[in-house]
């Protein structure tokens, strides 16, 4: 596919996924705006919503996506925000560099490339899947996301995997 200029991911994806329109709702059910489909929005976004927050200092963020219902659901991003904030996560799709690791293990990982490293407990699971457990919680943990595995000397990338 070629592209002429700047194309925005969200005219890129109208070209191949139909719109489907569906409530943005709070925690507790209450609609208070409508989206333009699931797709267009990820876990953690704060802007491009369309809904404006009627709180001083405080926006309303994407805690998860309802697709049984088609219902985005928002609230204010804080550590106590449902979703939002994770200390645990599964990964799948696990790909090693050079061995795979079969033991359960403390190492270090990336949950986005520009973050800082973080310290996790990394344990192999059947079918290519693995439970990661933070040392700190971490934000916006998205289903498609890449956690990059790092050595637990920090200079070596062991390997990468998919959150699910």
């Amino acid at each position: 596919i070629c592209f002429l200029g700047k194309v925005k991911i969200r005219d890129f994806l109208s070209r191949y996924i139909p719109q489907s329109e569906g409530d943005i709702v709070k925690t507790d059910g209450t609609v208070i705006g409508t989206h333009k489909g699931l797709h267009n929005y990820t876990i953690g976004q704060r802007k491009g919503m369309g809904v404006p927050s009627n709180t001083d200092k405080k926006s309303y963020v994407v805690l998860s996506k309802d697709y049984s219902s088609n219902r985005l659901v928002v609230g204010f991003d804080s550590p106590e925000a449902p979703n939002l904030w994770r200390s645990e996560a599964m990964v799948s799709k696990i790909n090693w560099i050079n061995k795979p690791f079969r033991e359960k293990f403390e190492t270090y990982a990336r949950v986005r490339y520009r973050d800082p490293l973080v310290k996790i407990i990394f344990e192999p699971l059947e079918g290519n899947r693995a439970r990661v457990v933070f040392e700190k919680k971490q934000r916006a943990i998205a289903p498609g996301q890449i956690l990059a595995i790092h050595s637990p000397e920090q200079n070596t990338v062991l390997g990468g995997a998919v959150f699910c």
